[in-house]
């Protein structure tokens, strides 16, 4: 992890205050009484409507007066962080009064404030041109100068103001910031120590000596100066996470998530926290908790390798491959040359497709490592898909050979049995794997679906429940499984509740759970409320023909045939081989009068499906031979 010391900033609006030349102050002297007005209030909301009031008074104000006006809003917006329309204040303030240091001092602030550091380098140039003693200005452009990484010139407007001013504290803090980062770490010690000689309340050197002392594996000299800083600056997220850091590296596990704790309390945005926390939890063999700490770090870095990889990890820790699959093939994407990225990445390429070039990562996998197990077994799992089972059971035979208790490699066997059919041994495998991992949600989910295509929906229930409690921020996936084995199972009613918590816990992608709950609300001839949900599983993304089918149906139930019609002719249109949307669309042109239309639809179902009793029935009703 790259370290950052802090670097302090300036305080140039305070400078530009210093800075009242006698002509504003005369000015000033003789000016309105909206000036005054203007002048007299610190108030946000007035001072705008007062300083805008004054400028709007044009030439009947003195170009001074009306500078000092554009100065004082662009005071305002600064504050809200509005740097554009600050900037746009001191524009015209200078073009007023360009004798008036401030305004220029200001604005290079209000530029550093946006961003744009080469800007207020030059403004800070121009006023340092201008007043080439001034400690602040050349400090300020000391701290922009390290902002975009020039720390030489950095170190040389920090040497100025120390020559210019001798006790300025924040100028051997900021010069020891800068010779950190070019890792000269004697130089950049001896600023930090000589800036608490100054000032031995100064938080910000305490901070960036002990960061320095970490840098250099002095964890025990690091945590007291952590400990003087937080004395210091209880309410300092930054200094909370450095002191949990060298708790962590100190193998204090506990009491670093506490500082971890604290951080993300204070700075929830903490990248830093986040990244240690979640690797604090899967040292302690909390997967689950890694997996929230990856995820919200992610939503901080969408491009970060690392915490892709590492979630991925947790995630199969966890037992949720899909999402494992996901994070590996952005890992894979961002880190090509590794062997666990390369083995992560064939892995998600297994879910994809594209077999050869997950052949070729294995291979350039395990040209790296022979004996990696992990790769071993994921190739093991591809050759079985490609039918090339010989080969995937000798991979599989070597994974288990190499690790006799490698769960992975049974995990895999198992997969390879259930695709062959041989359900019994593919779950005996995986009680291998339980016996040997018992607290993998994963594997749990595994052997509920193997329950499920064995027909044995109680234990599918009771390891989809397992699942739940192992993985519970996963929670609405889960759950919309175990509605399926409730279904299966004829707990219709059990099969609803779980459905409708999948859509109220806000699972991300919860068409499905509105589509199953649909279809179980027609079953139960509740079809205004199917039709809701299937209306929102559409909504949705579900485009499927069953999905209009059945909300052709839900409406042909609830009499209103001329409303179905047009998804009946688009459940036909994305499946016209579906017997059972042609059935659907019979029965609801025979509502509308459309005889032959409908004997038609049902002859084409029953070519389809000879046995489809509705069809048969409906064309007996018409007086036609089935």
């Amino acid at each position: 992890m790259r370290e950052r010391l802090r670097v302090v900033r300036g305080r140039a609006v305070a400078l530009a205050m210093a800075l009242l030349l006698v002509s504003a102050a005369s000015a000033l002297a003789q000016s309105s009484r909206e000036a005054r007005a203007c002048f007299g209030t610190n108030k946000a909301d007035e001072l705008l409507t007062r300083c805008q009031a004054v400028i709007a008074r044009g030439d009947r104000e003195q170009p001074a007066v009306r500078a000092r006006a554009h100065g004082r809003l662009a005071d305002v917006f600064r504050e809200r962080g509005e740097s554009d329309r600050a900037i746009q204040e001191l524009n015209a303030a200078i073009a007023l009064a360009p004798g008036e240091l401030r305004y220029l001092a200001n604005r290079a602030v209000s530029y550093s404030d946006k961003g744009e550091r080469t800007k207020a380098i030059v403004d800070y140039g121009a006023a340092i041109a201008r007043d080439p003693k001034n400690a602040l200005l050349v400090f300020n452009r000391g701290v922009d100068y390290a902002a975009i990484g020039e720390f030489d010139l950095a170190i040389a407007d920090f040497s100025q103001a120390i020559a210019l001013k001798r006790d300025f504290t924040e100028a051997f803090d900021n010069r020891g910031a800068a010779f950190f980062h070019k890792k000269e770490f004697d130089k950049a010690a001896e600023d930090f120590s000589r800036a608490l000689a100054l000032d031995p309340k100064f938080a910000n050197a305490w901070y960036n000596r002990g960061v320095l002392l970490t840098e250099q594996n002095k964890l025990d000299l690091a945590l007291k100066d952590f400990d003087e800083a937080v004395k210091l600056a209880p309410n300092d997220g930054s200094v909370r996470v450095k002191r949990g850091k060298v708790l962590f590296l100190q193998g204090e596990l506990g009491r670093a998530i506490g500082e971890f704790n604290l951080t993300l309390r204070l700075a929830t945005g903490s990248v830093e926290a986040y990244q240690l926390r979640a690797a604090a939890y899967m040292k302690l063999g909390q997967p689950q908790r890694a997996i929230s700490d990856y995820t919200a770090l992610l939503r901080l870095t969408p491009n970060d390798a690392g915490a892709f990889y590492n979630r991925g990890v947790a995630y199969f820790q966890s037992g949720d491959g899909e999402r494992a699959v996901l994070d590996f093939n952005d890992a894979a994407r961002l880190k090509p040359n590794d062997p666990a990225t390369l083995t992560a990445r064939a892995e998600a390429r297994t879910k994809l497709g594209n077999d050869e070039a997950i052949l070729a990562d294995l291979a350039a996998a395990l040209a790296i490592d022979p004996k990696f197990v992990r790769a071993l077994a994921v190739r093991g799992n591809l050759l079985a898909q490609l039918k090339r089972e010989p080969e995937a059971m000798a991979d599989l035979d070597k994974a288990i050979a190499l690790d006799a208790a490698q769960a992975e490699a049974h995990r895999v066997r198992g997969d390879l049995l259930a695709r062959q059919g041989k359900l019994a041994a593919a779950i005996a495998d995986y009680d291998t794997v339980l016996r040997l991992s018992p607290n993998d949600p994963r594997n749990h989910w595994a052997r509920a679906q193997l329950h499920m295509r064995a027909r044995d929906y109680d234990k599918a229930i009771a390891d989809f429940s397992r699942t739940m409690e192992l993985d519970p921020a996963n929670v609405g996936s889960f759950l919309i499984d175990r509605a399926g084995a409730r279904s299966r199972k004829g707990d219709k009613q059990g099969a609803l509740t779980d459905l409708s918590a999948a859509i109220d816990i806000g699972q991300p992608n919860a068409g499905p759970a509105f589509y199953q709950r649909a279809y179980l609300q027609a079953d139960l001839d509740q079809f205004d409320k199917a039709l809701a949900d299937v209306s929102e599983a559409i909504a949705r993304g579900n485009t499927r023909s069953d999905a209009y089918n059945l909300k052709a149906w839900a409406l042909y139930k609830l009499g209103r045939p001329g409303e179905a019609l047009p998804d009946a002719e688009r459940a036909v249109l994305a499946a016209p081989e579906s017997a059972y949307a042609l059935d659907t669309r019979g029965h609801i042109r025979e509502a509308l009068g459309q005889r032959d239309e409908a004997i038609a639809d049902y002859r084409a179902a029953l070519k389809r499906v000879p046995d489809l009793t509705e069809a048969r029935e409906a064309l007996k009703r018409l007086g036609i031979e089935p």
